[in-house]
């Protein structure tokens, strides 16, 4: 179950590494990942999301909670974003937002209804998520991306005022490990393309040898 989970975050993961020339990394602003790792990331990355969304999908618990059945649409929603390629529709802004938000909703969801307390870290760790990176994408005005900062800043105050303050690295959890992740393959498709490069050259030709 735990890697089952583990390849949707990988995928959101490369989604950051992709979406960074188009919205940024943090707060709008790119991080400095190079083109040929973004256009990588972007040319192959519906090989591995085509097995992340089959994986999930066949180890997913079936339970019928409402969260559970959240989690069953969102995985239809990247199944049917997986038979899109080559559309409008699969570039779409809106429609990407999605793909990435759902998870908030699921497994905020799965943790309310399971009475974990733990609900606050998806919740506000997703949500970090969307203010961090996913929400510069939309084309909002720097005033209505203050005004979601700020609301969500506030609302983090207010729960964990009740929840205590000891819990409030909840909040960082996920956008840390989120981050690390998409650093982490950057790097090593950054590898990969370097060795690529390395061994792909060809061999240095002698004079002698080319004489005849």
């Amino acid at each position: 179950m735990w890697s089952s989970q583990g390849s949707v975050i990988l995928m959101l993961c490369v989604i950051l590494i992709m979406e960074n020339k188009r919205r940024g990394m943090f707060f709008g602003a790119k991080a400095p990942l190079s083109k040929r790792v973004m256009d990588f990331a972007r040319s192959y990355h519906g090989y591995l999301f085509a097995w992340a969304t089959v994986y999930t999908f066949w180890f997913h618990p079936m339970v019928n909670t409402a969260g559970h059945l959240v989690g069953f649409a969102y995985m239809f929603f990247l199944l049917l974003q997986g038979s899109l390629f080559l559309t409008r529709i699969h570039v779409n802004k809106w429609w990407m937002l999605t793909q990435e938000v759902m998870v908030l909703f699921h497994g905020t969801t799965v943790a309310l209804l399971q009475g974990s307390g733990l609900w606050t870290m998806f919740a506000f760790g997703f949500g970090g998520m969307f203010v961090i990176s996913q929400m510069h994408g939309l084309g909002w005005s720097k005033t209505v991306r203050w005004l979601v900062g700020l609301g969500y800043i506030a609302a983090a105050l207010g729960v964990y005022n009740f929840k205590g303050w000891g819990a409030l690295n909840e909040v960082i959890r996920i956008p840390i490990i989120e981050y690390l992740v998409a650093f982490l393959l950057a790097g090593l498709i950054a590898l990969g393309i370097w060795l690529a490069d390395r061994f792909s050259k060809p061999a240095a030709v002698s004079p002698s040898e080319s004489a005849q």
